[in-house]
């Protein structure tokens, strides 16, 4: 039997709506579905996300990082659990899918008071301004990674600061101590916190970044390298 032309686009239609939901998790579910094999992805607002975040997830800003995402976590890594409100779904599952992920789901922030209450202290990362940076500096007591464009850092950077891109920064701090002090430097501090949940996931704890990124810095007239 042949369905009407109105039917089957309203199947479509509907089919479609069904794929680009994002269906809400009840948080009594987290502890059971979140395993080792997902990616936990980290909604919340930046400064909200380092002042505890639940270990083992990553920090996103932006769609602009979800391919950035791919690139820095494992090949069988594709079922991803959100964490704060899915805004515009339709457009977030494409994109996440445009990259091999697929979002199973996403749950509410008050996830983090059920985890903190079964496995303990959430994770933190530091924020630093401007001028602690420039003492600690001073005192050769962290590396800085700027994850600026190649000519903007040529053009003005932090001193010894060292310029990686995150498109491979997996593989750019190979090698590198697990024990070193790193801080973060991007544009504006919109890209460093999900720098930050990756090393956090590669072992790096001493780990900080630079609030409002090197705009801030230069606007506070601390010491850089030009040319």
């Amino acid at each position: 039997m042949r369905l009407a032309k109105p039917v089957v686009l309203g199947m479509r239609k509907q089919a479609r709506r069904a794929l680009c939901r994002v269906p809400q998790l009840q948080t009594a579910q987290f502890l059971s579905i979140h395993k080792p094999g997902s990616i936990l992805v980290d909604l919340r607002a930046a400064a909200l996300f380092t002042r505890g975040f639940i270990p083992g997830s990553y920090h996103l800003t932006g769609l602009h990082s979800v391919g950035f995402l791919r690139q820095n976590v494992r090949p069988e890594q594709g079922t991803v659990y959100l964490i704060g409100k899915c805004e515009g779904p339709r457009r977030v599952v494409r994109n996440f899918a445009r990259h091999r992920l697929e979002i199973a789901g996403w749950f509410h922030p008050e996830v983090l008071h059920l985890w903190q209450a079964a496995r303990g202290a959430l994770a933190t990362i530091e924020e630093l301004d401007p001028e602690p940076l420039t003492v600690r500096l001073a005192a050769w007591k962290t590396v800085v990674l700027d994850l600026r464009e190649p000519d903007a850092f040529r053009l003005a950077r932090v001193p010894d600061a060292l310029n990686l891109s995150l498109c491979n920064l997996r593989a750019s701090i190979a090698g590198l101590p697990h024990e070193s002090a790193l801080t973060i430097v991007c544009d504006t501090g919109d890209k460093s916190s999900f720098a930050a949940s990756l090393l956090w996931n590669l072992s790096y704890r001493n780990v900080a970044i630079l609030r409002g990124g090197f705009r801030r810095y230069l606007e506070a007239g601390m010491p850089v390298i030009r040319g």
